[in-house]
């Protein structure tokens, strides 16, 4: 509501009983007519298509041969036209066949799906509201065999072992590079997915191989990073365990 409505401005007008002192014939500019209401219009049209390097080599074997044959050369003007003229062509005759109900076949059927797809997504579906059907991957309790961190990054995921599904982070593990596909853990990479650590009694697990004058064998991974005396010869790699030895 306005506080003082005397200050507001007051509409004034006239009426003018004067007819128009211009009148004009409308004229549709030459760019927006299109080229089919005319035919003479597609001649004047520049083409559409531009040749490339491959095209204008088959244009180059093509007036050899019509050459042999004494025709006549055909120029590349002309095929950049022919080509943009079949263009729009097709692409009409396509917008009216996909228009039309009776002219779409199985093939442009939105409700069409993939018999492998369907079967693969309800599987998927059924597996996952499943909990047996569940593979380690999708345990949300599990966590680094080495740090027991459940925590991942980009750069430092979580990988399991396809033999044996230990969960390792690349980093604890020296992993630098994930591979593609599957990936398995170097015990398991010489059919060991059960052998005993050199520094305690449990079995299996993350765990790399040792490089010790007069002793062999594997060690955990964890028991090589909390034991003092043990060393690792690249830190990078997490490999080999060195200094075994100098446990009493």
């Amino acid at each position: 509501v306005p506080v003082n409505k005397e200050s507001l401005p007051q509409p004034s007008f006239t009426i003018s009983n004067s007819e128009k002192s211009f009148q004009t014939e409308f004229r549709m500019p030459y760019k927006l007519v299109n080229y089919g209401k005319k035919k003479e219009n597609m001649a004047q049209k520049s083409p559409l298509y531009d040749l490339d390097d491959e095209d204008v080599e088959w244009l180059k074997a093509l007036n050899k041969s019509r050459k042999n044959q004494d025709l006549e050369v055909v120029e590349e003007l002309l095929m950049e036209k022919a080509i943009g003229c079949l263009e729009d062509q097709c692409y009409t005759n396509m917008g009216e066949t996909i228009s039309t109900a009776k002219g779409l076949s199985i093939e442009y059927d939105e409700d069409i799906v993939c018999d492998i797809c369907r079967s693969c997504y309800t599987n998927m579906g059924e597996t996952i509201s499943t909990a047996k059907g569940l593979s380690i991957e999708y345990d949300e309790d599990i966590v680094c065999d080495i740090c027991r961190s459940p925590e991942c990054e980009d750069g430092n995921e979580i990988l399991f072992c396809d033999v044996c599904d230990v969960a390792v982070h690349q980093a604890c593990y020296g992993v630098q590079k994930v591979p593609i596909g599957s990936w398995v853990c170097k015990p398991c990479t010489q059919l060991l997915s059960d052998c005993p650590c050199l520094l305690c009694s449990t079995r299996g697990g993350a765990m790399k191989k040792t490089k010790t004058k007069g002793v062999e064998g594997w060690v955990h991974m964890s028991c090589a990073l909390w034991i003092p005396e043990v060393g690792i010869g690249n830190v990078e790699k997490m490999e080999p365990i060195t200094r075994i030895e100098t446990i009493t």
